[in-house]
C-alpha cells in the first residue's frame, strides 16, 4: 500500500474512534492488524522499526521493515537501467550501490559557524551541519567502498536541489528523474536510504549503517545473506494474532 492509501486508512480508523476514549492499534508493514505482544517481539527483532501516528482519540503504531531483498520484473529492470544509462550515463552493468537523498541542499543552508556544529542525516551518511562536513561525508563514503570499483559504484541521487552544484570537487549528485526510484523502493512500509542493485535486477534495501552493505555486494556473500534474511522474517511471521 502506498502513502496515500496509507493515510486514509488512518483517518478511517480515526473516524471509528472519534466519540471512543484513546486507544492504541497495532500494525504490520501492510497495515493489517497484530496484537501488541507481536507488535513488540518484531520491533525488537532487528529487521523492523516502529513509527507512531497519532490524533485525540487514536494512537496508531506501525511496523516498517528495515531492510529486505527483492527482485525487479524484467520488464522494470529494463526500463530502469535504460533511464539510468541514457540520463544518467550510468554503467548498469556493474552493482550499483545507490545513497539516497530527498533534498540536495544549497550550501549556504549549513551553519558557518563552528560552535554551531552539530551532526545531521543526510544521503545516507551521518556528518557535521556544515557545507565541509556534507562534501567530507561524500569523501569518505568513496573511499570506503573504493576496493570494490571494478563490481560496482557508489552514487548519491537526488529528489529535489535546492541549488547545489550536480558537480562540486570531484563528487557528482545524481537527478532521480520522475522520482522513479524512490516510488520503486523507498515505499512507507520501508524504512531505507540505501539500495543495492545487482545487475541481474536484484536488489537489496537497508537503512544507512546496515552491517550487510559491505558484504553483499560480493557476489559469494549475497545468496547467504538473502537466505538469512528470509529465514528470520518467516520466523517472525509464523506468529498468530
Amino acid at each position: 500500500m502506498n502513502v496515500k492509501g496509507f493515510l486514509v486508512l488512518f483517518f478511517c480508523f480515526s473516524l471509528l474512534f472519534i466519540n471512543a476514549q484513546s486507544d492504541t492499534l497495532y500494525v504490520d508493514e501492510n497495515n493489517q492488524d497484530i496484537s501488541k505482544t507481536i507488535y513488540l517481539k518484531k520491533s525488537k527483532s532487528g529487521l523492523y522499526d516502529g513509527q507512531r501516528f497519532s490524533t485525540d482519540t487514536i494512537v496508531l503504531e506501525k511496523l516498517r521493515l528495515r531492510n529486505c531483498f527483492g527482485e525487479l520484473e524484467p520488464r522494470v529492470k529494463s526500463q530502469l537501467f535504460k533511464l539510468l544509462h541514457s540520463r544518467n550515463h550510468i554503467d548498469t552493468t556493474k552493482t550499483l550501490l545507490i545513497h539516497y537523498g530527498d533534498t540536495l541542499r544549497k550550501p549556504s543552508y549549513y551553519i558557518k559557524n563552528n560552535k554551531e556544529r552539530k551532526y545531521m542525516y543526510s544521503f545516507a551518511h551521518e556528518h557535521y551541519n556544515t557545507h565541509k562536513g556534507f562534501v567530507l561525508a561524500h569523501k569518505i563514503c568513496k573511499n570506503r567502498y573504493r576496493k570494490f570499483k571494478k563490481i560496482a559504484q557508489v552514487l548519491h541521487f537526488y529528489n529535489i536541489n535546492n541549488g547545489h552544484p550536480e558537480q562540486y570537487k570531484g563528487h557528482v549528485w545524481y537527478k532521480d528523474y520522475s522520482s522513479l526510484l524512490k516510488k520503486l523502493f523507498l515505499s512507507g512500509y520501508l524504512h531505507s536510504r540505501v539500495i543495492i542493485i545487482r545487475p541481474n535486477g536484484e536488489f537489496f534495501l537497508g537503512y544507512h549503517n546496515h552491517y550487510l552493505f559491505r558484504d553483499v555486494v560480493k557476489n559469494r556473500k549475497w545468496e547467504k545473506s538473502k537466505s538469512e534474511f528470509k529465514n528470520k522474517l518467516e520466523e517472525l511471521n509464523q506468529y498468530n494474532q
